[in-house]
C-alpha cells in the first residue's frame, strides 16, 4: 500500500510544480468585431468612497492546518489522486483505500522521496504536517 500511495502522490512531473496540461483548441479562434470606444467618456471615482468589508471576510477556515494541507493538495496532487483521492491517475494510489492504512512517517517518506511515477516534493516540515493534517481529515479510517 505504501507503494501505491507513493506512486500515486508522485503523478505530477519530477519536481511536483507543474500546474497540468494545457488544453488544445486546434487553432480555431472566434472571429469577433470590436467596438471602437476611444471617444467614450468615463466617469471620475476617484472622489468615491469604497466600503471596507475586511472585518466581515470570513478568514478563520484559511489558516488552519487542514486549509494550507488543501491548498498543497490542490496544486500538487489533484491532477493525478482527483479531488476525491479516487482517481488513479497515472498509477496514482487510492487515498480513500490506502491513507487510512499508513502511518504519518510512511506518507512522509513517499511524498518527501518519491516512489516510481511519483516525484518527491520539497516540502518543508511544516508544509508536510499541514498536508498530512488535510489528508487524516479527508481521508479517514472507516468508522466500524
Amino acid at each position: 500500500m505504501v507503494l501505491l500511495l507513493l506512486s500515486a502522490l508522485a503523478c505530477n512531473s519530477g519536481n511536483g510544480k507543474e500546474t497540468g496540461d494545457t488544453a488544445d483548441t486546434g487553432g480555431d479562434t472566434a472571429d469577433t468585431d470590436t467596438a471602437d470606444t476611444s471617444d467614450t467618456d468615463t466617469a471620475d471615482t476617484s472622489d468615491m468612497d469604497t466600503a471596507d468589508t475586511s472585518d466581515t471576510a470570513d478568514t478563520a477556515d484559511t489558516d488552519t492546518p487542514e486549509a494550507r494541507g488543501a491548498a498543497l493538495y490542490a496544486a500538487d496532487c489533484v491532477a493525478c489522486h482527483g479531488e476525491d483521492g479516487t482517481a488513479g491517475i497515472n498509477g496514482a494510489a487510492n487515498l480513500v483505500e490506502d491513507v487510512p492504512n499508513l502511518d504519518d512517517a510512511a506518507i512522509t517518506d513517499v511524498v518527501l522521496n518519491g516512489k516510481e511515477n511519483m516525484p518527491a516534493f520539497a516540502y518543508t516540515e511544516a508544509q508536510m504536517a499541514d498536508l498530512l493534517a488535510f489528508l487524516r481529515e479527508t481521508f479517514p479510517a472507516p468508522v466500524e
